[in-house]
């Protein structure tokens, strides 16, 4: 089990470091350690429930949500006693973000003629430690004229020493060439089973059109990228996540920005 994450908190020119743990509650998702045959992957490991800052999971139901016939969303809320008005920024983030999901769910519906049938929203932490706090959320919709449920990934990552949400180019220096190394090993971690192209040299050059706006996520050893079904490979390969090692971006990551401590892994 790895140790308790640790949030730093200066007060009066010096530094006071608390313990940060996660605790998921509830039956909405199960342990929080565990991940279940085709399901979403579970929080990171090694969490527990001791702690200046703990998330819970609660159940989320927007106006919207009653334009289908069946809607369902788990949402995290972060607790923290000692920052109450952090984490009200980042429980309002992380409503709107979902609240736009499903608005441009909505909308698509429209464009296209379709009913709206089901939409479920399953949320996971997929990193909480130190001062950051990643969080996926995949979405899966039905209409009544479809043959299979559409799937989409929705990351966010927090710095939570202010609540502000991450950005991709907070993360490195402003003159790195980063998107070609990370494009690289992305695409050598892509079985050629499912690549879309034959060719890693095409493929990679897509894979550059789409990273700056893909889904990343914080992890321990790296930035985690999730591709939904049907965006690098087939539908029916289903989620594709793949890593690329702080070590591999080192001399580009940000010495200032949230990933600074992993500048030197």
């Amino acid at each position: 089990m790895t140790a308790p994450p640790v949030r730093t908190t200066r007060t009066g020119g010096s530094s006071l470091r608390f313990p940060i743990c996660l605790v998921l509650v509830g039956s909405l998702l199960g342990s929080a350690c565990t991940r279940q045959p085709g399901s979403a992957p579970a929080a990171s490991p090694g969490a527990t429930s001791a702690g200046r800052a703990t998330v819970t999971m609660a159940r989320f139901s927007p106006p919207q949500a009653r334009r289908y016939t069946k809607f369902t969303a788990t949402i995290p809320v972060l607790h923290d006693p000692r920052d109450a008005h952090t984490a009200q920024l980042i429980n309002s983030d992380l409503r709107a973000v979902i609240g736009a999901s499903i608005k441009e769910h909505l909308k698509d519906e429209r464009e296209v003629g379709f009913e709206p049938g089901t939409f479920a929203v399953r949320s996971i932490v997929r990193y909480f430690r130190f001062d950051l706090f990643s969080v996926e959320m995949r979405t899966t919709s039905t209409t009544p004229m479809s043959m299979q449920p559409a799937m989409d990934s929705i990351t966010r990552n927090y710095w939570l020493a202010d609540g502000r949400v991450i950005t991709f180019d907070d993360l490195f220096l402003d003159d790195a060439d980063h998107l070609w190394t990370i494009a690289h090993r992305i695409v050598e971690q892509i079985p050629r089973g499912i690549r879309f192209r034959e060719h890693p040299e095409q493929l990679m050059s897509e894979v550059v059109d789409i990273v700056y706006d893909s889904n990343y996520l914080i992890a321990d050893r790296g930035l985690r990228f999730v591709f939904p079904p049907c965006q690098i490979g087939p539908c029916t390969s289903g989620y594709i996540e793949t890593i690329v090692s702080f070590r591999d971006l080192a001399r580009v990551i940000d010495p200032e920005g949230p990933l600074g401590r992993f500048r030197n892994p």
